[in-house]
């Protein structure tokens, strides 16, 4: 007989689809024909390189990061150039993006993937580790809590099951609304766990993207998703609070945070 307590291997633990007849509901747009639309852009490797600088900067302004691509092209290109810490954060960004296209998606290439972004947020030791204290997310104009982590006995389990259920995702055939669907449900439970002592945005969103390309292609490093984010940024902090704390996170409110990266596809190519 089976035992009744151990668990199926095939089933999703974290990354629910209890959510996705609505989100198939709710979502209106074609993907595959916008996404079409990416993959007809020219793969050079020029092109390439750009979008995953725009991804780096667009992801570091919503950290409040200030950078333009002006001032990120002087600072590589030009000899002599004195880099900020904010051009640094976006060039070590830029970095785990390079890494991330040539890796698989699992618990270990995250782990070292943070580590490249995090060189100017954290000490070494806390680089590529799981924190080992409680944190928590402040509004910066009040200087309130607005919202706590995964207890740091939880961090290691949750994220555990997390990339346990990105394993079993990996595996399947999914359609491209599925790949959307499960791809922003990893950045919003990555989010949430928010396992490291800084970084956990970023890292969230890299993973977000690095899900969509293991599914549909390289061509998915294209999607403007950061930038998507960046200017929607209200509705996108407003979107992903979904529980003061880990424990009181309801991912039945989680809709519209999950029907905002869609709209990626809608955005006009970079120039």
């Amino acid at each position: 007989m089976p035992d009744p307590n151990r668990r199926n291997t095939n089933q999703l633990q974290l990354l629910t689809p209890r959510l996705y007849s609505f989100y198939k509901k709710k979502q209106k747009l074609t993907l595959r024909k916008h996404f079409d639309r990416i993959k007809q852009q020219t793969l050079s490797l020029d092109s390439f390189n750009f979008y995953l600088v725009s991804s780096a900067i667009y992801s570091s302004l919503i950290e409040g990061v200030n950078v333009d691509f002006n001032s990120y092209l002087r600072y590589l290109n030009t000899p002599g150039v004195k880099g900020s810490k904010d051009l640094k954060q976006v060039q070590d960004l830029v970095a785990a993006y390079e890494f991330a296209q040539k890796r698989a998606l699992n618990q270990k290439n995250m782990l070292l993937a943070h580590e490249i972004l995090s060189k100017q947020l954290l000490t070494r030791k806390y680089r590529g580790k799981l924190r080992n204290r409680e944190v928590h997310v402040y509004n910066l104009e009040t200087g309130q809590i607005i919202y706590t982590g995964a207890d740091t006995k939880q961090v290691q389990f949750e994220l555990d099951k997390l990339f346990a259920d990105i394993a079993i995702l990996r595996k399947r055939e999914l359609t491209i609304d599925q790949a959307f669907y499960y791809a922003a449900f990893i950045h919003l439970v990555f989010a949430k766990i928010h396992p490291f002592a800084d970084g956990n945005g970023r890292t969230a969103r890299l993973l977000e993207k690095w899900f969509l390309a293991i599914k549909l292609g390289k061509q998915a490093w294209y999607i403007q998703s950061e930038r998507n984010y960046q200017r929607k940024l209200v509705s996108y902090y407003r979107n992903i609070d979904i529980g003061k704390n880990y424990q009181k996170n309801d991912y039945d409110l989680a809709l519209d945070f999950l029907l905002m990266l869609p709209w990626a596809l809608r955005l006009k190519p970079l120039q």
